[in-house]
C-alpha cells in the first residue's frame, strides 16, 4: 500500500515530501479543483524522483482534447489521475494506459463494473465514494483489481458544469469573490466548502472522513489517498504520520487519540451504510 497525498500548492511540498509515498499534484486548468498559482515545473523539480501522479481529472470539452493529448505526451514519465473517458482514450492512443489511475467518482459501484474497467489495463481504479466499505472489500476479493481509495479528508458531494456561482450572483444582486466560498442551506447549520472555476462548480461535504481504524483491513489497496483540500499541509502531514503509527506500530489507540487531539470534524460518511432516499411525507 502506498500513501498518496494531495498537493495543491508549491509550499505544501516541504511539509508533505517526507510523509507521502506518492503525490497527486493537481494541475491548474486541468483538474477539477486546483490552486491557479501552482507552478507545475517547480513542483516536479521539488518532488524529484518521488512518484508523481498528475491530477488532470476535469471533464474535458471537445476543443480541449488536443491540449490534453499534448500535455500527456509531454509528461509521459509521470502517472495521471483522470475521470474523463476522453482522457482514457487519449492515454490508450499514446500507449500510456498503464500510467492512468481512473477514478470516475461515483461510476463504479460493484464488482461487475470494477471487473469491466479492470480490463482496460489501468494502474489503479477508484470505486464510488458513496458505497459501503464492505462493498469495496468484496469487489476486490472478486476481481483482484488494483484500487485507489480515499482514506482521509473531504469528499466531493456535488458537481455541475454550470457556472452556478455567477448565476446566483446575477440572481441575488450580490457581489463576492470566488475564494473561500461556503454553501449553507437556510434551515441547516452545516457549511459546505465550494470551489468554482472555469470547469464548473464543486461542493464538498461539511466533514472529513477517516478510515484510521480500518487501515489494517485495507492492505489490499494499491493507493491509500489522503485529501487535504481544506487543510494546511502541516495538519495533513500530521494526519499521515498518525496513520503510519496505526499501521507500523499497531498502536491503534494511541493513533486514535492523536487524531482526536487535532480537533477535526470527522464522520463515517458512507463507510458503513448505503445511500438511502426517503421521499418527504413517507416513513422509512
Amino acid at each position: 500500500m502506498q500513501f498518496a497525498v494531495s498537493v495543491y500548492k508549491n509550499s505544501d511540498i516541504e511539509s508533505l515530501i517526507s510523509v507521502g509515498d506518492s503525490f497527486v499534484v493537481y494541475v491548474p486548468n486541468m483538474s477539477c479543483v486546483y490552486d491557479p498559482e501552482l507552478r507545475l515545473d517547480d513542483a516536479l523539480e521539488k518532488l524529484g524522483d518521488r512518484e508523481v501522479i498528475l491530477g488532470i481529472n476535469k471533464v474535458y470539452l471537445e476543443d480541449e482534447l488536443d491540449n490534453l493529448r499534448s500535455f500527456m505526451n509531454t509528461h509521459s514519465k509521470y502517472k495521471f489521475l483522470v475521470s474523463d473517458l476522453g482522457a482514457v482514450q487519449i492515454a490508450k492512443e499514446l500507449g500510456l494506459i498503464d500510467r492512468v489511475i481512473y477514478d470516475p467518482n461515483t461510476l463504479i459501484c460493484n464488482s461487475m463494473e470494477l471487473g469491466l474497467f479492470s480490463n482496460y489495463g489501468f494502474d489503479a481504479i477508484g470505486m464510488s465514494s458513496e458505497i459501503p466499505l464492505s462493498d469495496i472489500k468484496s469487489s476486490f476479493i472478486r476481481t483482484g483489481a488494483s484500487l485507489i481509495y480515499q482514506v482521509f479528508g473531504r469528499k466531493i458531494m456535488f458537481y455541475s458544469k454550470r457556472r452556478l456561482v455567477d448565476i446566483y450572483k446575477e440572481f441575488s444582486g450580490l457581489d463576492f469573490g470566488h475564494e473561500g466560498i461556503e454553501l449553507q442551506e437556510f434551515m441547516r447549520t452545516q457549511k459546505y466548502p465550494m470551489f468554482y472555476n472555469e470547469g464548473g462548480t464543486y461542493v464538498y461535504r461539511d466533514y472529513l472522513i477517516s478510515l484510521l481504524e480500518e487501515m489494517n483491513n485495507l492492505s489490499f489497496l494499491k493507493y491509500a489517498y489522503f485529501e487535504g483540500i481544506t487543510l494546511s499541509a502541516e495538519v495533513l502531514a500530521n494526519v499521515v504520520n498518525i496513520f503510519k503509527i496505526a499501521i507500523n506500530s499497531r498502536d491503534l489507540e494511541s493513533a486514535k487519540q492523536e487524531l482526536i487531539n487535532l480537533n477535526l470534524n470527522i464522520q463515517d460518511g458512507f463507510a458503513y451504510k448505503d445511500t438511502a432516499y426517503v421521499k418527504e411525507g413517507f416513513d422509512e
